[in-house]
């Protein structure tokens, strides 16, 4: 059986596909809303847009594309069908004023972000001096000028989705 299935009753596939709903939509409306997803182009009757690709693609963060080390974390780079994704692998204590400072001289990261956290707590500062906490399952649009740090002692593992080049997350 292929990595990361199982064999499960047509009930269990459709009480997953259930669960998993309502984060679907999320992270489709922070994608349209962040101009990187156009919900407007015609669809065909099978419900895909017309300009999809024939072919699916697939990639993966255990070969990335590109790959950015720092200390405390990690940030791998996928391209998939004309699309940019990215996984940052955050370790507790790590902070981009401290750890990513060492690598761009930036204090703050000047990105905007849309990203999914699927794992751990990240605490996200604003220039303007606002501050929100994102858990395991948030998904959020951070502005750029921003500080982030890793709250708790649990790796946090954000996925982020956008065009950039390896720029390392906040």
């Amino acid at each position: 059986m292929p990595r990361g299935c199982s064999a499960q009753t047509s009930h269990e596939r459709a009480a997953a596909a259930e669960r998993a709903r309502p984060l679907s939509r999320l992270v489709v409306g922070a994608l349209a809303e962040a101009g990187l997803l156009r919900m407007d182009a015609p669809r065909s009757p099978g419900g895909l847009k017309e300009d999809a690709m024939a072919d699916m693609q697939v990639g993966g963060f255990d070969q990335p594309k590109e790959t950015l080390t720092f200390p405390k974390g990690r940030y791998d780079v996928v391209k998939v069908g004309g699309q940019t994704v990215a996984r940052a692998l955050l370790e507790p204590g790590w902070r981009f004023s401290v750890h990513v400072k060492e690598v761009t001289g930036a204090e703050l990261c000047m990105d905007p972000h849309v990203l999914y956290v699927a794992t751990g707590r990240i605490m996200v500062s604003t220039a303007d001096g606002s501050e929100g906490e994102l858990g395991t399952g948030a998904v959020a649009i951070v502005p750029a000028g921003h500080d982030a740090w890793v709250v708790g002692d649990e790796l946090c593992t954000l996925v982020e989705f956008g065009d950039w080049s390896a720029a390392p997350p906040s």
